[in-house]
């Protein structure tokens, strides 16, 4: 099922979209989020999840486990139908 995308964040589509959400609420960085400030939003959630870089150029928060690079994160983010600035 391909989620549901309001203002670039996940509205609807199953319940792991809902607790992303939620956890990205908790953490602080929706309105970053629905601004496009990825930079800016990637450091708090890259400690929720770890497979996360920390921003362009950076890795994640836990060096010994994968993650992805920035541009294939925002290039998953915009098949999703996210759009950015």
């Amino acid at each position: 099922m391909k989620p549901e995308i309001d203002n670039k964040v996940i509205t609807k589509g199953t319940d792991l979209f809902y607790e992303i959400n939620q956890s990205l609420f908790l953490l602080g960085v929706i309105d970053k989020i629905k601004a496009c400030d990825f930079p800016g939003a990637m450091p708090k959630a890259a400690t929720r999840w770890a497979a996360l870089p920390e921003g362009p150029g950076k890795k994640n928060h836990y060096p010994p486990q994968h993650y992805v690079e920035y541009p294939e994160f925002l290039s998953s983010y915009k098949s999703a139908g996210g759009t950015t600035k």
